[in-house]
């Protein structure tokens, strides 16, 4: 398609916000310079494989591996920002992914790697980085920080589902940098 989106895009101009996962979805899609799209937010995310394990180590990630508990993912992704608000939101949510599909994006994410795409981002991107993500391996963050350059890149005080647990500040943030951005002809 022309357009870089095809029937996948919304109506011009358009905002696109990925958080965590969807991230590297987003720099793909980005990469084909929709030409409606005016900017690019990226949350808590990353280029490649967030943590420090090889590539090769998706296949541990068997149809047999638990996941883990949803105190456990609480403590890892909204840290000491679970909330008696929060925690019924994450358990909803997880409910509604299957195991199986949990699984395939964690495997997923240590196969993952977006890197060469982000310079073909011709459009102004925001990075927000949680300051006590304890999913995301820092060298992760530096690395994003590192390739995308001419971003914004703002911390703000939160943990890895820096959206959900930080809505307002969040906000606040991309909301500013969208009145920021230069008006389209």
């Amino acid at each position: 398609m022309p357009d870089g989106c095809g029937r996948s895009c919304p109506a011009p101009p358009f905002i696109l916000l990925a958080e965590s996962f969807s991230g590297p979805l987003a720099v793909e899609l980005a990469a084909r310079q929709p030409a409606a799209l005016r900017g690019l937010v990226l949350a808590a995310t990353f280029a490649r494989r967030p943590v420090p394990l090889p590539a090769a180590g998706a296949a541990l990630l068997s149809p047999a591996w638990p996941v883990p508990p949803v105190a456990m993912l609480a403590r890892l992704l909204l840290g000491r920002w679970r909330t008696g608000e929060h925690m019924p939101m994450l358990r909803a949510a997880l409910a509604q992914v299957p195991a199986t599909t949990l699984r395939q994006r964690a495997a997923a994410t240590l196969r993952v790697d977006v890197r060469a795409l982000l310079p073909q981002i011709g459009v102004p991107t925001l990075c927000l980085q949680a300051g006590h993500d304890r999913l995301l391996w820092p060298p992760s963050v530096a690395e994003l920080q590192t390739l995308l350059p001419d971003a914004r890149h703002v911390a703000l005080d939160g943990p890895h589902l820096l959206l959900q647990a930080c809505a307002e500040p969040a906000a606040a943030v991309v909301a500013g940098w969208v009145r920021a951005l230069p008006a389209t002809g």
